[in-house]
This record gives C-alpha cells, sequence and structure tokens, in this order.
C-alpha cells in the first residue's frame, strides 16, 4: 500500500492496517508559531536509542528530549518526555520516531502549526489606573493596523495564566499596530498566546510574582545547632515566631527552606519568621556520627529543638510540610510549653495503607522523572509539576535553583547514608514513630491549637487521608481546624500563598503571645 497523503485519516487508515508494530501518541496535535512547550509521547517499543525525525524541517526544534523507561503513572510502557519549541516560520509538521537502523517505532504523529504570522514585538505593563490584573497590551507590527475587526482571542493551556480583554475596553488599531487593556489572572508562570484573528500570533510573558525575588543566597545565615551548622532565613521581629518546616529528606534534589519564598515574607509582617533547611537538607550539616542516619526521624526533631533553643526563642508557631509534618507534631506532644500553634501541611503523619494511590506517584517521582545521568531544569520541573495540582508557580527559575543545590557533594552523600540505612518514611522504625505519635492524639496528649491544611488535589496524600488524619487529631481537648486548598496538591503553599498565608496568619494569630 502506498500513501498519497499523510493526513490524519490515512495515518488512522494505515495504523489500523497493522503497517507498524507499536502505536505511539503524543499529547501535543497543534503549536503556534512562537510556542515552547512540554510533550509526552508515549508508545510500546520505544527505546533510549530513538531518533526524532520531522520536525526540524518543519521549523520545530526539539530542545529536550528524555528517554522514560516507564512513560506516566497510569502507563506502564516507554515514552519520551520533550521540550518543544515552533520558530516563527514554523509550519505543520509529521513527527517519525526512528530506530538506529531506519525502522519506524510505531505510526507517523501529526503536530499542525497555522500560517500564523509571529508578531514578536510586544509590550505588557500595568495599567495602574486601571487596578490590580489589568495591564496595557501593545503588539507592535505594521501589518496589524487594520486587525481590530478581526478581534483578540486568548487560547489557553493548563501552564498559561488566563488572559482577557477588560469589559468595555475594546482593542484599538494604529499604524504601529493594535493595543487593548486585558485582564491577567491566575499564577502560571509560561506565556500566554494572543490569536489576532487567523493573521497573526504573539505571545506575553507574565510578570514575576511579588515575592520572586525573596530569600536570595546572600541573606541566608548560619547558626551552631548542638555542633550541626544549620542554615536558616529570618525576617520580621517581636515576640511571636513562626517556624517553617520544609518536607523531603536529605537529597540532592529534595526540599530546602526556598520552598517557602511565596510565604516567608507576607507572612513577616505579622510575626518573626525562620525558614531553615532541615537535618542533612540544603546548607545544614548532616549527622555527625556513624548512627545519625539509622536513627534520622529521632534526630531532625532533635535538630527543630535544638535550634529553638539556639535562637533564644520562648514560644513559637510551628508550620510543618509533608515529612515536615513529623517534627511539628512531635514537637507538640514533647514540648507543648515551648509551642504556641501547630499547622500541619499535607503532613506524611496522615494514615495510610500500602495500596494508597500516592505511594505510586512517589513511586514513580523516585524511579523514572529524572535521567540516569542526574537531574536537569526540565525533569525538576516535571518533578515539581507531578506533586501539585495545577501549574501555580511552576517554573524554570525554581527547577535552576534546585539543580544547583543538586551539585553540592554533601547532599549526594547524605542521599547515600539515607539509603545504606533504607531510611524513608517507609521504614518500620518510622511507620512505629507515626503510630506512636497518632496514639497519643488519639489519647488526648495534643494540647497545642492545631492547624491541619490540605491541598484537595494532592497526589501524593489524598485529600481522604487527610481527613482521617484531621479525624485523630480533633480527639484531644486542643483547638483543632481543618482548611482546604481548592485546585491545590501537596504542595498548596506553592499554589496558592494567598490562601495559605491567610490561613496560617488568621489561625495562628489567635495564640500570639499576650
Amino acid at each position: 500500500m502506498r500513501l498519497r497523503s499523510t493526513g490524519f485519516a490515512a495515518l488512522l487508515l494505515l495504523a489500523s492496517e497493522g503497517a507498524w508494530s507499536a502505536s505511539c501518541d503524543i499529547d501535543v496535535s497543534r503549536m503556534e508559531r512562537g510556542e515552547r512547550r512540554p510533550a509526552l509521547l508515549c508508545g510500546g517499543g520505544i527505546a533510549a536509542d530513538a531518533r526524532i525525525e520531522g520536525l526540524a524541517q518543519a521549523g520545530i526544534e526539539v530542545e529536550y528530549q528524555q528517554y522514560l523507561r516507564r512513560c506516566s503513572v497510569e502507563r506502564t510502557g516507554p515514552g519520551l518526555y520533550l521540550w518543544l519549541r515552533a520558530g516563527a516560520g514554523a509550519v505543520t509538521a509529521t513527527l517519525r520516531l526512528k530506530a538506529p537502523d531506519g525502522s519506524d517505532y510505531c505510526q507517523p504523529l501529526p503536530i499542525e502549526v497555522p500560517p500564523r504570522r509571529l508578531v514578536e514585538t510586544v509590550s505588557f505593563k500595568p495599567a495602574k489606573r486601571e487596578g490590580p490584573g489589568v495591564y496595557r497590551l501593545e503588539l507592535r507590527d505594521p501589518g496589524l493596523a487594520d486587525a481590530c475587526a478581526a478581534g483578540l482571542a486568548f487560547p489557553r493551556e493548563a501552564w498559561m495564566p488566563a488572559l482577557s480583554l477588560v469589559e468595555g475596553a475594546p482593542a484599538e488599531c494604529d499604524r504601529r499596530g493594535i493595543s487593548a487593556l486585558v485582564r491577567l489572572q491566575g499564577e502560571q508562570r509560561f506565556a500566554s498566546a494572543v490569536l489576532v484573528g487567523d493573521d497573526a500570533v504573539a505571545w506575553v510573558q507574565p510578570p514575576p510574582p511579588a515575592w520572586a525575588g525573596d530569600m536570595p543566597a546572600e541573606e541566608a545565615r548560619f547558626i551552631d545547632v548542638d555542633g550541626i551548622r544549620t542554615r536558616y532565613f529570618d525576617s520580621g521581629r517581636g515576640h511571636d515566631a513562626i517556624i517553617l518546616i520544609h518536607g523531603g529528606q536529605p537529597d540532592p534534589i529534595s526540599s530546602t527552606a526556598e520552598t517557602w519564598r511565596a510565604n516567608f515574607r507576607a507572612l513577616s509582617r505579622e510575626f518573626r519568621v525562620i525558614a531553615y533547611d532541615v537535618l542533612g537538607s540544603g546548607y545544614t550539616d548532616g549527622p555527625q556520627d556513624e548512627a545519625g542516619y539509622g536513627e534520622f526521624y529521632p534526630r531532625v526533631v532533635e535538630h527543630l529543638h535544638g535550634l529553638i533553643r539556639a535562637l533564644d526563642l520562648r514560644r513559637v508557631h510551628l508550620v510543618g510540610s509533608s515529612q515536615g509534618g513529623w517534627p511539628v507534631l512531635r514537637m507538640a506532644l514533647d514540648h507543648p510549653e515551648l509551642v504556641r500553634c501547630a499547622v500541619s501541611v499535607d503532613s506524611v503523619m496522615a494514615p495510610f495503607t500500602r495500596d494508597s494511590g500516592g505511594l505510586r506517584v512517589f513511586a514513580y517521582m523516585l524511579a523514572h522523572v529524572h535521567p540516569a545521568s542526574g537531574p536537569t531544569p526540565q525533569s525538576l520541573l516535571r518533578d515539581q509539576r507531578l506533586m501539585t495540582a495545577s501549574w501555580n508557580n511552576v517554573g524554570f527559575g525554581e527547577a535552576a535553583e534546585r539543580l544547583g543545590f543538586a551539585a553540592l557533594p554533601k547532599l549526594a552523600e547524605a542521599k547515600a547514608e539515607m539509603a545504606r540505612a533504607a531510611m524513608s518514611p517507609g521504614h518500620p522504625a518510622f511507620r512505629q514513630m507515626r503510630e506512636q505519635a497518632l496514639a497519643e492524639v488519639k489519647d488526648g496528649r495534643m494540647l497545642v491549637p492545631h492547624l491541619v491544611i490540605w491541598g484537595s488535589a494532592d497526589p501524593v496524600a489524598s485529600l481522604a487521608q487527610g481527613v482521617e488524619f484531621y479525624r485523630v487529631a480533633s480527639a484531644g481537648p486542643a483547638p483543632t481546624q481543618f482548611t482546604v486548598i481548592g485546585a491545590a496538591g501537596h504542595l498548596p503553599q506553592v499554589e496558592d500563598p494567598a490562601a495559605f498565608n491567610s490561613a496560617v496568619s488568621g489561625f495562628c494569630g489567635r495564640y500570639r503571645e499576650p
């Protein structure tokens, strides 16, 4: 059989007749000129030596290609994780996935590119007189002088913030191009598309958030905590101190104090705020003796206790995310005289079972997200995306910062030590510690006001687990509150910082020092 057309119908017909040994699919079938986007290509039989053909000659650049032994949490077969960029002259393309011998791994995959002109001179500035979130958009191109009749359209993908025309303010055209008042909504960090009828396309990069420059590296401080050199950030003043405790464990790609960047300054308007690298993470030293990593979880609590003493704090509010929820709960149980308010955020302390869906996500992230040669900005971005429910505040800036930590030899050593001790939340020793703490809470020993915050769509620790944790947490005599942050995943403090900051300051604000 010989094809004269590479259209969708012909390709599907050929695939149905078994011309290829395997079928592939890709989550992009259309791109605009100037667009940069991720793509996931899955299919049986794809190997690490797969070569992409058919895109470069159509003006589509493959910026990044990573082989995946397992394509996704749901898809057990292999695949490729890609970042694609369509150039100013890109045209409709047919992607072919080739083996070294020139054979096809699977059927051709068409990617349509409409022939719109790419407008590259774009201005996007706040229209302060019009109120927050309103911007003056200007597309400078003489060919757009008569484009007002065609109108502006704002197609959207999940990683793009939403743009819309301000009601009652129509677009204006002149010899230089077209301008309009538009409203921007959303906390996504990638560029949004603007279509001018069928003739042109432009891309608008959203401004960075107000907190983007917070917690610069040069503002970090170091303190000796019982012989452990500990890095921390400190902002605000007064006797009411909040300590922010990130999740993860010692590892080149795990969380650090910077996890709290979107919350740090906002909370410091009402409290003194301290965000630190947990024992062994970031620039904080790890345990100094051979037994240290085998006793990692008790040591994490001891380190937090020591930090409170080293900073000469009398009573504190503790906020812990994920694994950071362990030292928060343990400190509140053991030292209620030191803790004014405890906040558990998608906490590792939630009851779980071995068949939990979150364990599948976590196992996939450990085994399949990063290349064998080490993390990349693209794989780190995908790592963060899998932890979240949206693209809010997920971007290459944070990924590049994490890549800098990944280069620290101390973190590779810490990861190896944790692996030798087989230490993780799944270790029997930690499971026993968690069950003991939850039993104490059920017995009414939790005397500290306790706020539980959960992302409604947490892929790692489900909302049902959060509800069960709140049910257990409510057993004691202390005030307990449950706050669900909608459309957020495992890191609600990142995805919806305004809602998170409001919940923490509102609850802990009730328990300030008199």
